[in-house]
């Protein structure tokens, strides 16, 4: 049996034509559910929005009462609003209640009915709201690490649709939760079945559709335990049409056009954060935003009809004819005239295997689906034929430098994403009208993967990380310490923050790919991708922390960012350095001249 034949990827879409008519197409339409994941992603934030609340007296009011009191709210109810004074009778006046003694409170009247904290008597236990947010991140913590494998053996289309479709079966079953359980269960698997675990077409659709049924699921929910547990399924099978469809965006452009891509996706998610504080304005009951957000998500059906396969994935996998039909396709839409030996190539018998000359490839679906960077540079240099990947972990143990350097990276990303999702779940604790804030919020984000771009080339990886990690930190800190009057600067540092996490959400991507020599890469930055999730299962928790001290979520973040900073200085500089291929390369390149240990 003769030798396969060998394709580089990246020059056949060359030939093809990095951006063309087609490849714009297919962007557009790949947008529309990027657009509509990050809609869903952060609904959470305005579900379990806090509502004003008080005692219920049933001394002196009956059900259904209002949340202002009348004069007998002087001698029965405390500053406390989750205590109020102690019954010595059975009526209502002024000697009927306690002088100093007061009890818990078990009942609540609240100014509306919109939110889940009011609809499942929340009142005074912050804790169970939080912790929507937290079973959300976990649901999507656990569906990530199966998103590369069925991406890689099922096709990035599929996966795309059945991640864009289930998650919308969730949320809506979500929409009908009566307690509190419920709801954020199916909150998790809303996270899980969106995380990409059918490929990459087939993922892109799968996990576009299946969260607006589970959605729609947890618009029905009666109860906290059901609205919970939806909340999980939602997060389970929602996760994935970022990261499918961001593959899947990037798989079809040329090398050099992937940075543009990147950031447009990237944008267009944080288009789609804006519009659910949009949608949440003018429709602020809870179920109802539910069953319109998610109503969306069957409908992702067809884009097994509208978008194309992979080519990359097709050719790995040896499925050659299919591969050949849509780059014949795409040339004609592009009007590119494809070279003898590519169409020979592709037409004759002889299978062929694509030949790597992109070894550095930080866009791969296992990282983390909210944001990605700009391209790694050096795309031509080759891996060793003879290069065989040594065991992950068991390399890193080996090597003091690289240990030591994947426990900073693994700091930075629990920091950029915990100071990421907590500034934008706290943008609504802010004085000033709460949607307008988490709007600005999520707007911002697009300067910052645009000052990534242009800063890393220009100034160096170090030097733009560690800058808008400080000034990240000084406003953060500084922001609790500004009177609430000024309404205008609380709001202008908290935005100045969140633009500078961003650009360092983007930026730490190319970054830490860098640092690990070709055999681990890949998997290294995977593996602190992962670890960052930690901070974004946290991050819903600091509204809590305000209970002790208001100001403190934001010291923390802080505070945070400043350590990172200061942590970055004990890795080297990666602008126009060689990317390593061995370990030897990769611990030669740190600043420290260090004498590497191995284990024998």
């Amino acid at each position: 049996m003769g030798q396969n034949k060998k394709i580089e990827a990246g020059k056949l879409l060359e030939e093809v034509g990095p951006v063309g008519r087609y490849q714009l197409r297919m962007l557009l339409i790949i947008m529309v559910p990027i657009l509509w994941c990050g809609t869903i992603s952060t609904q959470y934030v305005f579900n379990a929005m806090v509502a004003k609340h008080r005692c219920m007296v049933p001394q002196c009011e009956t059900w259904p009462a209002e949340v202002t009191p009348g004069a007998w709210g002087a001698w029965a109810l405390t500053d406390d609003k989750c205590r109020r004074k102690q019954p010595v009778a059975d009526t209502c006046s002024a000697n009927s209640f306690h002088a100093t003694n007061t009890q818990r409170c078990d009942k609540f009247v609240y100014e509306h009915n919109n939110t889940i904290v009011a609809e499942f008597n929340l009142g005074c236990q912050e804790w169970k709201r939080t912790l929507v947010g937290t079973i959300h991140s976990a649901g999507i913590f656990v569906a990530l690490p199966l998103t590369a494998y069925v991406s890689d053996t099922f096709g990035r289309r599929v996966a795309f649709i059945v991640t864009a479709v289930l998650p919308g079966v969730v949320g809506l079953a979500r929409s009908f939760t009566q307690d509190y359980i419920s709801y954020i269960t199916l909150e998790f698997l809303d996270a899980v079945v969106g995380a990409g675990v059918f490929g990459r077409r087939v993922a892109f659709i799968v996990t576009a559709v299946s969260p607006g049924v589970v959605g729609l699921a947890r618009s029905f929910t009666q109860d906290y335990i059901s609205y919970i547990t939806l909340e999980f399924l939602d997060a389970v099978v929602g996760a994935g049409v970022y990261s499918s469809g961001f593959v899947l965006a990037l798989e079809m452009v040329g090398i050099n056009r992937r940075v543009l891509c990147g950031n447009i996706i990237s944008s267009t998610f944080a288009l789609g954060q804006a519009l659910i504080a949009l949608i949440a304005w003018a429709v602020p009951n809870w179920r109802t935003l539910t069953r319109i957000i998610y109503a969306p998500s069957p409908f992702f059906i067809i884009y097994y009809f509208l978008i194309e396969e992979s080519v990359r994935w097709l050719l790995t996998k040896g499925k050659k004819k299919k591969a050949a039909k849509i780059i014949f396709k795409a040339a004609e839409v592009n009007k590119k005239k494809l070279s003898p030996e590519t169409i020979r190539l592709l037409t004759e018998e002889t299978p062929v295997e694509i030949k790597q000359t992109d070894p550095v490839n930080p866009n791969s679906e296992n990282l983390d689906p909210e944001k990605m960077p700009a391209e790694n540079s050096n795309p031509d240099k080759k891996v060793p034929e003879n290069f065989q990947p040594p065991s992950v972990m068991l390399a890193v143990l080996k090597s003091r430098v690289l240990m030591t350097r994947l426990c900073i990276c693994a700091f930075w990303w629990v920091t950029v994403t915990f100071i990421y999702y907590g500034l934008s779940i706290n943008s609504v604790s802010l004085a000033g009208n709460s949607y307008i804030n988490y709007i600005l919020t999520s707007l911002i984000e697009i300067p910052g993967y645009g000052l990534s771009v242009i800063t890393l080339d220009r100034f160096g990886r170090k030097k733009s990380i560690i800058t808008a990690y400080f000034i990240c930190g000084v406003s953060l800190i500084a922001l609790p310490f500004i009177p609430t009057s000024i309404v205008w600067l609380q709001t202008s540092l908290n935005l100045f923050g969140k633009l500078c996490i961003s650009m360092v959400f983007s930026s730490i991507y190319v970054y830490t790919g860098e640092l690990y020599p070709t055999g681990l890469r890949h998997r290294m930055l995977a593996a602190c991708s992962m670890t960052g999730r930690i901070g974004q299962m946290i991050a819903p928790q600091t509204p809590l922390l305000m209970s002790y001290m208001e100001s403190l979520p934001y010291i923390l973040f802080g505070l945070m960012a400043g350590a990172s900073g200061l942590l970055m200085l004990l890795t080297p500089e990666t602008l126009r350095v060689e990317l390593p291929d061995t370990i030897e390369q990769a611990e030669t390149i740190s600043p420290v001249k260090q004498r590497p240990v191995h284990l024998e």
